[in-house]
C-alpha cells in the first residue's frame, strides 16, 4: 500500500510550450467553481489550463459539488478523439459501472501527449489528493484510459482520503485488475 505526501510545490513548469497541458472540462458552463478551485491548486498560468464546455453529446448532467457530497470522481483521458472513443465503448470497458455513473463525475481530465514522459502525470494525482483534501471529499476515485502501447485495460484508482486528512490510503479497484 503507498502513502507518498501530497506534493506542494507548484508545477508551472508544465506549459504548452513545454509540451504538456492540463484541460479541466466541467460538466457544468455556468458553475465554475470546480475548475477556478483546480487552477489555483496546481497553480499554473492562465494559458495552460483550459475550462472546456461540455460536449454536445454528452446529456443534461445533474451536477453535484464534492463541497456537498462525499464522493469526487475525475476521468482522466489523452486526449478528446479518446474521450469520444470511450463514450461509445464504455459498456463494453466497463460491464460492472454504468455507463452514467462513469460519465457523470464533477471533471474530466485530458492529459495531453508528453505529460507521461515529463512525470506530469504523478503529480497531478498527488495534488488532486490535496485537493480533495481540501474540499473536504473522503474519496476520491480517478479513472485513467490507457495510451498508445499500453494495455488495453483501463486503469482505475480508489483513492480513500483518511479521516483525519493526514494519511491518504491507496487501494486498486480489484475489477479492473489494475492500478494505474
Amino acid at each position: 500500500m503507498m502513502s507518498p505526501v501530497p506534493v506542494r510545490s507548484p508545477i508551472s513548469r508544465f506549459t504548452p510550450q513545454g509540451g504538456s497541458a492540463i484541460h479541466i472540462r466541467p460538466f457544468s458552463t455556468d458553475d465554475l467553481l470546480f475548475f477556478a478551485e483546480f487552477r489555483e491548486k496546481l497553480k499554473l498560468p492562465d494559458e495552460s489550463v483550459q475550462a472546456l464546455p461540455p460536449l454536445t453529446m454528452m446529456p443534461p448532467i445533474p451536477r453535484v459539488h464534492p463541497r456537498f457530497g462525499d464522493q469526487l470522481t475525475l476521468v482522466a483521458y489523452r486526449d478528446v478523439s479518446e474521450y469520444h472513443r470511450s463514450i461509445l465503448a464504455a459498456a463494453q470497458l466497463y460491464p460492472h459501472v454504468q455507463v452514467d455513473r462513469l460519465h457523470h463525475a464533477e471533471a474530466v481530465i485530458l492529459i495531453e501527449p508528453g505529460s507521461r514522459d515529463s512525470g506530469l502525470e504523478s503529480e497531478m494525482m498527488r495534488l488532486l489528493l490535496e485537493l480533495a483534501r481540501d474540499v473536504g471529499t473522503r474519496t476520491m476515485e480517478v479513472i485513467a484510459h490507457p495510451v498508445n502501447g499500453e494495455s488495453a485495460t483501463p486503469h482505475r484508482r480508489h483513492i480513500r482520503v483518511a479521516d483525519d486528512f493526514d494519511e491518504p490510503a491507496f487501494s486498486p479497484d480489484t475489477a479492473t485488475g489494475s492500478v494505474a
